[in-house]
Formats: C-alpha cells, structure tokens, sequence
C-alpha cells in the first residue's frame, strides 16, 4: 500500500530521510521501495536478518551487493531487532563477514525484565560495548519514555548517559527511537503531544545523538487508530497522517537548521537545572533520576559558568574547538525562562525555531516553549 510516490513526497516532506528498518530485502517490492528512496534521498537499511536463525547465504549476499551497487539510497543491513548478549555473540561472524558494509543494530533499553539478556553479570554498559567491539561506526537503541499513567520508568536520561559515554569511549555514535504514540495500544492520558515528542526528540539531541528515528511511521493498529492518544504512528492504518505528521516536521525543520553543528560536535556532557521531570504511575509517583558526573553530568562548561532556570537540561558540546551548547525545556507541562550566565561578554549564534539570530552580551536568556530546544554557539 505505502510503496507509492504520493506517500514518499509526504515522508519527504516531514524531513524523513532514513529507514532502519522496512519490508524484507528479498520482497517483490524491494525495488520499487529503493527507486522512491533513490528519488526522494532516504537511506535504507536491507533487511536481511529478520530473526534468529537465518543465514545470508552466498547468493543472497551476491544479490544485495547488487542492489547497493545499483541504488545509492541501499546503504548496508540490518540486524536482528533487540538482540541479546547471546544474540551479539552469535551474528559477530556476519557482522565481520560484512564489515566494507554499514551495520545496523538496534540494542535494547535498559529496563527489560530479565537483566540477563545483558550478559551473566547484567551490566548494561557491557551490553552496549559488546555492539560496538563489532566496529560499527553507530549503535541504535529504543527507551519509550510514556505508558499509560505517564512516565513508564526513572532511568530515561541514565539510559541516554551510557549510549554517550560509551559510544564516545568507542568514537562511535548513537540513534535513538522516539515514541510515537502509544507503543503498547493505551492511552497516554496527556503524554501523545507535541510537547511530548519535542521533549523526547531535543533531550535525545541535548545527550549527543547523531540520529533520531520516530517508531512508528505506520500504526500497529491499537485503539480507535484515528485519534491521536489512542494510536501509534506518523500514519494511521487508513492511511493518512494524524497530527503527529506535524510534531515530527516541526522537530525535524529544527533538525535541519541545526545538524550541521551537532553532526560536527563531541558532547562533552549535559548540566541539569531545576527540578526533574515526574509523573503519577498509581499508586506511586515517579522521578527521572539524574545520572552521576562519571556519566557526564556537569556543574559549567567552559564559558558558561551558571544556568537558571525551573527545569532546563543543557547540551555541552565541542563544535571544532567552539562551544556550542543545547538549551532544553526539560517539562512538557510548563514553559521555562532560562538563563545562561558567562564569564564574559560574548557574540553567540542563537538558533529557535529554526531561525537564526546572534546576540551579544555576557547573559542570555531564553523563554522556551513545553519541551522545546534551542541551540547557542559562541562565536
């Protein structure tokens, strides 16, 4: 159904310009796929490995070196979803037997159920070492933030500081998916926003992603699968796109104006100021936790010497020898006035909106909207 160029100018549209995951690679509209991902510049991932067990035999490889060699939207494969420690152990032979080629894998959070999936000691940063011991240039991972009494966990930005401590360890980066909707078919009472995804999307950039992925494009059909707090997706099952369409552009013209800085910055860490995001999930309420300074939490950076504000979440960043930095609304229920103060009077690159402004002076305040972020650059 979706294989059509109508729905690719859309996709385009929104700033979509990636799929990690799609139909099988040995489907009979992998082609017509590839020739709209040609078309419209979006990179895909083919999917060769859709669980455990299946071998890429010889003629499969042979074929999909065809089909890179043929479309320049084909950039590599893609892995088995969420693989375990076993998982990793077991695909480490692929991996290398296709190491001239991007790799995609896709981790899992930090919060299953059993943490020996993580290895026998379940340590997570173990976990996502092992992913990058393959010599991927990029490991996914996929936290969903929201359930249906909001806030599904506390460990959101502890997840985040180990994708960047050690992809940064590795000189590797990380993507991460947003929620879109609702992912186990509930409602999300508040949680299905705008001001939610903007939160998830410039929260994910403020720790130093280099990709955001939004699950899912298309429902998986829950609910009444027309109203947006009631569904999952960018497009509904119908099809037609809900009004999250419109989150995601928003975020992503953002993006746009801004990733030549960030695809070209090392985080160096995050300061937090103000409160921490908290929810009621019955009978208890929960509270993001803060991690500690060993996975980058810091007090300055640099220049800047103090941040005030209610609840603000701040991005450090080296930007080829410049400090860059990403200011966060870390609330999607409240706006928030932030103030960064400096050790001195600056030029600084002010970016909002997807404008651009410069502004001179030795404070800077900011008035940011429900889970909005802005980036400043000094000049």
């Amino acid at each position: 159904t979706y294989t059509a160029d109508y729905y690719f100018s859309q996709i385009c549209d929104l700033g979509i310009n990636f799929f990690p995951d799609t139909i099988l690679a040995t489907s009979e509209n992998i082609g017509t796929l590839l020739n709209l991902c040609d078309k419209y510049g979006i990179a895909v991932e083919l999917n060769y490995c859709p669980g455990y067990g299946m071998e890429l035999t010889d003629d499969l490889l042979e074929e999909a070196k065809l089909l890179i060699e043929r479309h320049p939207s084909a950039v590599g494969f893609r892995f088995p979803d969420e693989l375990s420690m076993a998982g990793i152990n077991e695909y480490k032979e692929l991996a290398a037997k296709l190491s001239e080629y991007d790799r995609y894998f896709n981790a899992l959070p930090d919060y299953a159920s059993d943490p020996k999936v993580y290895g026998e000691d379940g340590d997570y940063e173990k976990y996502i070492a092992a992913f990058l011991e393959l010599g991927i240039k990029y490991l996914s991972y996929d936290y969903y933030p929201f359930g249906d009494k909001g806030l599904s966990g506390t460990t959101y930005f502890q997840n985040l500081a180990v994708m960047r401590k050690v992809t940064n360890e590795y000189d590797a980066a990380f993507f991460a998916y947003m929620q879109v909707g609702t992912v186990w078919g509930t409602p999300l009472d508040g949680y299905d926003s705008e001001a939610s995804m903007l939160w998830n999307v410039n929260t994910t950039l403020a720790y130093g992603a280099k990709g955001i992925q939004y699950f899912t494009l298309i429902s998986q059909g829950f609910g009444e699968d027309v109203e947006v707090g009631t569904s999952s997706g960018i497009y509904n099952k119908h099809p037609f796109l809900n009004e999250r369409a419109q989150y995601v552009k928003k975020a992503n013209q953002q993006i746009k104006a801004i990733d030549h800085v960030l695809m070209n910055s090392y985080s160096d860490g995050v300061i937090f100021a103000g409160s921490m995001p908290s929810s009621w999930s019955w009978p208890n309420k929960i509270t993001l936790t803060q991690p500690s300074a060993e996975y980058g939490t810091l007090k300055s950076y640099y220049e800047l010497t103090k941040v005030s504000a209610s609840h603000a979440l701040v991005g450090c960043f080296n930007y080829n020898g410049k400090t860059a930095l990403y200011v966060v609304n870390n609330s999607i229920t409240q706006t928030d006035s932030v103030t960064l103060t400096f050790d001195n009077t600056y030029k600084y690159q002010v970016v909002q909106e997807a404008q651009g402004k410069y502004v001179v002076g030795n404070k800077l305040t900011l008035s940011l909207q429900k889970g909005e972020g802005v980036l400043v650059v000094l000049e």
